[in-house]
């Protein structure tokens, strides 16, 4: 599965059988962070963006995570 490209992944979150559910990524400066999932065909669905990682996953992960694991 390829990331998306030009962002560097700083947090990945499976489920228990190791499916990757999540990611948190950014562009090289950092200044932004975005939250993926992956698709069937290979690619990626942004849901969300922000400039703090933690609130971004406080946001979207706490939230969703649970019902995914």
């Amino acid at each position: 599965m390829n990331y998306p490209k030009g962002e560097t992944v700083w947090l990945t979150a499976h489920d228990k059988n190791r499916e990757i559910r999540y990611i948190i990524t950014s562009p090289p400066d950092r200044h932004v962070y975005y939250l993926y999932t992956p698709e069937p065909d290979g690619s990626w669905k942004r849901w969300g963006k922000d400039t703090s990682a933690g609130r971004l996953e406080q946001r979207y992960l706490n939230r969703r995570c649970q019902d995914a694991l």
